[in-house]
């Protein structure tokens, strides 16, 4: 009855009671001492490192000495902060690494680990096991969130293995994770100094430019930086809004990096709280037009990579004109942010703004606030604009959408949703009420000019 129970029962010898239970408990005492010990012995070691000025590297390749494995420390937000492999590691771990942590800069971005058992382990604030099926067999990954008081600081990886980790490797990491926290936090306390201080230099070079290109270029090299080549400044912002959300911001940026250490890995990510900065590095030796076809390949590839990770949300992209030299990003981010205003206006779908391309509207946008320039739409479509209101017809948009399609009948119909037979009616009725052709071109450079006008003030 008991074996069906599953309850331990001893069959008790010829001997009392004291003579059996002192060494029972004598042996369980000595085991939980040994744990004690060892656990201590642990947060010895981990305390060390991290006094001694060591970090998260060395921490993750002490602790993979320990427990006989590969180990990866993350941040909270899933960004790989170190990673140990051990020397006995075997192909099916190796092939873990291939498919998901080497290639990505954040557990976020893999498409291997599912991003729910990251949570679980964090909701649930337990160790959580996740089985990999490889060619080569199945393994289990440890996943330990890193806990101090209640703040998440990350998570402990440990990849390879065969069978659940014993207790005694488990005591050995969570004796590791109150260390491994206090490194996350001074990590983060540096990086986020350095990032306030890159920041500053930034938005100099950004928005003002240096006396000097020396004196930018002295400050560039203090900061790590590298800026004497060729540099090509794109600005990634949100329609509609003038700040990114803190996380928003965060997973945009991810991507952008991303995209830019696959196509170009010199290139520099600024984010800059009202939207993400590119500096592309072009090396000192190409020729303008190979480095304007490099940067479009780049900027509409970013472009796929927001359609695919961002599908609902309007994000724009302005490129702005080459610049030569340190001296030449300022004017390289006004008009790549000229691009961005006149591109939301002029352009559809949200295709990336080059500035070059959109020169001509520019010299339009300066004149803006005269009243001659803000009189000529309203003087050029009087005609179609009365009929609209007081027929409640779209005859000004059908225009408009015409000479956008580069009189194309076929696109126009169908960037209106109409029949081609109701877009030839409505051009007559236009011709009509104008009085003018549309096949003359004095005219349609005259409507052509007053639609741009209106799209730039709009």
């Amino acid at each position: 009855a008991a074996e069906d129970l599953l309850l331990p029962l001893l069959q008790m010898p010829d001997a009392s009671y004291v003579d059996v239970i002192v060494p029972l408990m004598t042996a369980i005492l000595d085991n939980q001492v040994q744990a004690l010990e060892y656990a201590q012995e642990i947060h010895r070691q981990m305390t060390s490192i991290l006094f001694s000025g060591k970090g998260l590297a060395e921490i993750a390749y002490t602790l993979s000495m320990l427990i006989g494995h590969t180990v990866v420390l993350t941040d909270r937000e899933h960004t790989i902060k170190a990673l140990a492999v051990h020397d006995n590691e075997d192909v099916a771990t190796a092939e873990i690494l291939r498919q998901c942590l080497l290639p990505e800069v954040s557990l976020r971005n893999s498409q291997v680990i599912p991003y729910q058992v990251l949570a679980d382990a964090y909701r649930n604030q337990k160790p959580t096991y996740y089985s990999w099926k490889l060619a080569s067999g199945q393994r289990e990954t440890l996943f330990f969130p890193v806990i101090a008081g209640r703040e998440h600081y990350g998570m402990v990886i440990v990849l390879g293995l065969q069978e659940k980790l014993e207790a005694a490797r488990l005591v050995a990491i969570e004796a590791a994770t109150m260390v491994i926290s206090l490194a996350i936090i001074k990590e983060n306390a540096i990086t986020e100094a350095e990032d306030r201080l890159r920041l500053d230099f930034y938005n100099e070079l950004f928005l003002t430019g240096f006396p000097t290109e020396e004196n930018a270029l002295t400050k560039a090299r203090q900061l790590g930086l590298s800026l004497e080549n060729k540099r090509a400044v794109l600005v990634i912002e949100v329609e509609g809004l003038e700040i990114l959300p803190t996380d928003l911001g965060k997973r945009l940026c991810r991507t952008v990096e991303r995209v830019v250490s696959q196509n170009n890995p010199r290139g520099i990510v600024v984010n800059r709280g009202q939207g993400i900065v590119i500096l592309l590095d072009y090396g000192k030796q190409l020729a303008q037009e190979e480095i304007w076809s490099r940067i479009k390949k780049f900027t509409y590839r970013l472009k796929d990579a927001f359609t695919q990770e961002f599908p609902k949300i309007p994000v724009r992209i302005g490129v702005g004109e080459l610049c030569e030299n340190v001296n030449s990003i300022s004017r390289g981010y006004h008009t790549a942010r000229e691009a961005l205003l006149i591109g939301s206006k002029i352009l559809d779908d949200h295709e990336p703004a080059f500035f070059l391309d959109l020169e001509a509207y520019r010299l339009l946008y300066d004149f803006k606030d005269s009243n001659g320039i803000r009189h000529f739409y309203q003087r050029t479509f009087a005609k179609l604009l009365e009929y609209d209101e007081e027929t409640g017809n779209e005859l000004t948009k059908t225009l408009e959408t015409y000479l956008l399609c580069g009189y194309a009948k076929n696109k126009t119909a169908s960037r209106l949703h109409i029949h081609r037979n109701s877009l030839n009616y409505r051009l007559k009725k236009i011709e009509e009420i104008m009085g003018q052709s549309l096949d003359e071109g004095v005219h349609l450079f005259a409507y052509q000019l007053a639609s741009v006008i209106h799209k730039l003030l709009s």
